[in-house]
């Protein structure tokens, strides 16, 4: 952004320059050189105010986008949620580990709840059986991500995680909306901002496409003897019974 600053100055320097050139040689025996200075200092000022302004902003406004250079960048999902459900979660990949608990749980069932019915198709819940009957409940929360492809271009958005909340013997899951929004820039050509060319393509020309693995995915790991009551659509699979 410095780099684009500097050269936006210089240009708009060399405009001004090239514009009393031209007044000069026309004998123009008035011209207002305050109003000239006033403009160039206050656009100076805007861009140094823009930048402030932008390292101001809490980093974790931001959310880092992958550039996508594999072939299947969303592979590594797709393995985990086998690795999960063959029931070797200890082998799934740590960097993909959002959220670690465990909770001790003398009840002898386990209600499974969503917020919001709508966002069902966006979660898939593994629940293992203990050999024993420990009255703890451990807890896995994973990662995901989502595919956006845009003009040729494919990045790899990392998803909110949800809202994980329990009320006694109900294990109540709270989806989180994420919202995108992009710009694609044919051409770094800052002469635009004073032609008023446009270059920019909003998000109705690219497409956003869902993750391969299209939830979220929780594992988690019960004391033998408590039952599993699912209240909601989630996929909702028992192994090592």
């Amino acid at each position: 952004m410095i780099a684009f600053t500097l050269i936006s100055i210089l240009i708009f320097v060399f405009l001004i320059y090239l514009l009393t050139t031209l007044f000069a040689k026309a004998k123009r025996s008035i011209f207002p050189w305050k109003k000239v200075y006033y403009f160039l200092a206050g656009y100076i000022a805007l861009l140094c105010i823009v930048h402030v302004a932008y390292a101001l902003i809490p980093e974790e406004r931001f959310t880092e986008i992958e550039t996508v250079v594999e072939k299947d960048p969303l592979k590594k999902y797709d393995e985990l949620y086998e690795t999960v459900r063959a029931g070797k979660g200890e082998e799934a990949d740590a960097s993909l580990v959002e959220k670690r608990w465990e909770k001790q749980y003398p009840f002898k069932a386990l209600y499974i709840k969503n917020d919001r019915e709508d966002l069902d198709w966006h979660f898939s819940i593994v629940i293992e059986r203990k050999k024993t009957n420990d009255g703890k409940i451990e807890g896995v929360l994973y990662k995901n991500a989502a595919e956006v492809k845009l003009n040729g271009f494919t990045t790899v958005i990392p998803l909110r995680p949800p809202q994980l909340k329990w009320d006694e013997d109900q294990f109540i899951i709270r989806p989180q909306k994420l919202r995108v929004h992009y710009a694609f820039f044919d051409m770094d050509d800052v002469t635009k901002q004073f032609l008023g060319r446009k270059n920019e393509q909003n998000g109705d020309d690219g497409s956003f496409e869902g993750s391969a693995f299209p939830y979220h995915l929780i594992y988690l790991r019960i004391p033998k003897d408590v039952s599993v009551i699912n209240e909601s659509n989630m996929n909702v699979e028992l192994i090592g019974d």
